[in-house]
């Protein structure tokens, strides 16, 4: 056994022992077998495989026809701001690094007899599969970065700790629908060549530099700031600042070439966006973008709303690791410094600092490449003071990792709310493994209208006081001339306003999954719906939230309430149909108003 840990390391084992617990998470989920992988922000990340080697059309007009209906609503794309042409959201990288396994399910597919659409599971396989494929590769070329500066040992607890202390081992097991493990692929190489292009700067390591660099940007535009580590790599003085100036200089050919290859890198994204908008750099995000003068860097860190410190707190030891990188002038003192702060800071800038359904700060991934380097510092500075303090050192690890898995399990099972987390919530599912009582009253949805426009969030319990502290209340519901509003079990679970009391049929509880936008339980468990296909009426009736079922409500003067049907149609007790509750009125008056109260 010890020479077999001799001849293979600590380092390549630790990747080893890592891998086997990713990869007996995946077939233990099996997430390939439902339709959640390409979904979110996977499709627009994904489409434009289907739209080159299927339907042929990177314009995306195949989307008004070709698709059939079960499987356009995984298209996505956008249209431009003048509603003329087609485009994703997302560029072009991730589409380029999972290219040859899309191209192998197709081919699968076509030689079992199939019609390829690229949104089956087999496709679905194929993403898990790369993600699996772009972790390992990650991992093997972060084991070289750390083996440039530390032993094997050291080097093997920091990847065993990034891959299964943080939210790697979350978004490489169960949740496919982001690319954070391919950038942070593409990051662990790049740290690699950039290392090696400064111990000598050859024309190949310019290409590779140049080339992954670009594909860095095409998965992630905002990633682009690691290009401060190799600008920044090995400048500890003034010193070491005029060896680097004078190497740049005597090499700059290969300078020229990191740009060239940058740019040709890049060329696919400018050449689709000319196809698809007639415009060679088009802005694809729209409404959506960074607020540099109001970032969010303390709730980032510090919230229960996927804070970074408070999900993955195995990296504060990382940032620790930054007091002793600093003092012993390592040679990536200065580049990691500088580019975790401004990477931070651009992170916490984005209108949504939150990053949407997440499991802890999912954003934050590919700069882990980065931090396992002052990572590693730390566990050297402590290992070599005394037995005591590394055994401490490694129990509190070993600790961690096993939280980290544990809130996995519970973000798996929803217990750990992608948006909404609150540390009321956070006390109550402490320990547990199934959604206790009072859950949902203590979940506050983010206000996602004032974050976009980069305005402070309204205290949704001030908007909505009906709602107390949490996302769900129990309540009562009057319209506008005093009448409780019942859900009529004789007339088909109908809503009415017609009852002058508040019994058993006038009860219901609202939840709101976004600020303004909630569902309504009936009395009976059952969602309420405006079905368009019984002229908009409401009903409870259903057993599950969709389309229909979703409804807006408006804050208005004097406690009262207005809502909106999915139609976008006010919905009011309409006297000329026994005060049935519909969703038809084009304005508001105050037959649309509506008094809600807590039970």
């Amino acid at each position: 056994m010890r020479e077999l840990i001799s001849k293979l390391g600590y380092s390549k084992i630790a990747i080893l022992f890592s891998l086997f617990f990713v990869y007996s998470a995946i077939l233990l989920n099996q997430k390939w077998k439902s339709n959640d992988i390409i979904s979110n922000d996977m499709i627009f990340y994904y489409n434009y495989l289907p739209a080159t080697f299927i339907y042929h059309d990177i314009t995306f007009s195949y989307l008004k026809n070709k698709l059939p209906d079960d499987i356009r609503r995984y298209s996505g794309a956008l249209k431009t701001e003048d509603k003329k042409h087609y485009l994703s959201k997302m560029s072009c990288g991730a589409a380029i690094m999972l290219s040859p396994f899309f191209l192998t399910a197709k081919y699968l597919e076509i030689i079992a007899d199939h019609v390829p659409n690229g949104y089956s599971s087999t496709f679905s396989f194929f993403i898990c599969l790369a993600t699996f494929f772009y972790l390992t590769i990650g991992l093997i070329f972060l084991r070289k970065v750390l083996l440039c500066f530390f032993e094997e040992a050291t080097s093997a607890i920091v990847l065993t700790c990034l891959v299964l202390g943080t939210n790697i081992f979350m978004y490489s097991t169960y949740s496919f629908s982001n690319i954070h493990i391919y950038s942070f692929c593409l990051y662990s190489i790049f740290l690699w060549f950039s290392i090696q292009w400064h111990s000598k700067p050859t024309l190949k390591h310019s290409i590779y530099l140049g080339l992954i660099l670009a594909l860095i940007i095409l998965v992630r535009p905002t990633d682009a700031l690691i290009v401060i580590f190799p600008i920044l790599y090995g400048i500890k003085d003034s010193s070491s600042l005029k060896i680097q100036l004078r190497m740049v200089g005597d090499n700059k050919i290969n300078v020229i070439l990191i740009i060239l290859f940058l740019l040709i890198g890049l060329s696919p994204q400018l050449i689709i966006w000319k196809i698809q908008t007639g415009h060679w750099v088009y802005y694809s995000y729209q409404e959506q973008k960074l607020f540099l003068n109001n970032p969010h860097i303390l709730k980032g860190l510090f919230s229960f709303r996927n804070g970074f410190f408070i999900y993955t707190p195995i990296m504060v030891f990382a940032v620790l690791g930054f007091i002793p990188t600093i003092l012993r002038q390592s040679k990536f003192a200065l580049s990691a410094t500088i580019f975790v702060i401004i990477n931070a800071y651009i992170i916490f800038s984005w209108w949504c600092w939150w990053y949407g359904g997440s499991y802890g700060m999912r954003a934050m991934i590919e700069s882990y490449a980065v931090l396992a380097l002052p990572f590693g510092i730390f566990i050297e500075s402590v290992s070599k003071t005394n037995n005591l303090s590394k055994y401490f050192l490694f129990s509190v690890f070993s600790l961690m990792i096993l939280l980290n898995l544990f809130q996995t399990r519970q973000s798996m099972s929803n217990l750990i709310h992608y948006d909404s987390m609150t540390y009321k919530t956070y006390k109550k599912i402490w320990g547990r493994l199934s959604i206790p009582d009072g859950y949902m009253e203590t979940l506050s949805p983010p206000d996602y209208k004032n974050a976009v426009k980069g305005l402070p969030e309204r205290d949704m319990t001030r908007t909505f006081p009906f709602m107390r502290d949490g996302l769900r209340s129990k309540v009562s519901i009057k319209s506008f001339d005093g009448k409780y509003v019942s859900t009529d079990s004789t007339k088909s679970l109908m809503l009415i306003a017609n009852r002058d009391s508040m019994k058993t049929w006038e009860k219901f509880n609202i939840t709101m999954y976004e600020f303004g936008k909630c569902d309504i339980l009936a009395f009976n468990g059952k969602y309420v719906s405006s079905d368009p296909t019984f002229p908009s009426i409401l009903f409870g009736n259903r057993d599950a939230s969709s389309y229909w079922e979703e409804f807006s409500i408006i804050n208005l003067p004097n406690n009262k309430f207005a809502l909106k049907g999915y139609n976008g149609k006010f919905v009011k007790p309409n006297p000329d149909n026994d005060y049935i509750l519909q969703a038809i009125s084009d304005s508001l008056t105050e037959q649309e108003t509506f008094i809600i109260n807590p039970e």
